[in-house]
């Protein structure tokens, strides 16, 4: 015998999909913009790649150079995020 299930408030569960509490909302923008920093990251480093190939077929090319270069940007850059923002 089939029962028929009682009219009552509606549940948490059956809430609208678009109406987010704020701890939903901030997870949502957590997740949006570390994806968007992780896509903007990726191309600068594809773009700094891209640079050093053609800085790296000019004559007179120092791998020393390049390499103490390098090591320079990434502790000013670790500085940077560390002390400066």
């Amino acid at each position: 015998m089939m029962h028929k299930s009682t009219a009552g408030p509606q549940a948490e569960d059956d809430r609208p999909l678009w109406k987010l509490s704020r701890d939903e909302q901030r997870v949502l923008l957590i997740t949006f913009v570390g994806g968007l920093a992780s896509i903007i990251v990726g191309a600068a480093v594809i773009g700094v790649a891209i640079a050093l190939a053609h800085h790296a077929e000019r004559p007179g090319f120092s791998m020393a150079g390049l390499a103490a270069y390098s090591v320079a940007a990434i502790v000013g850059f670790a500085w940077w995020m560390a002390y400066v923002r």
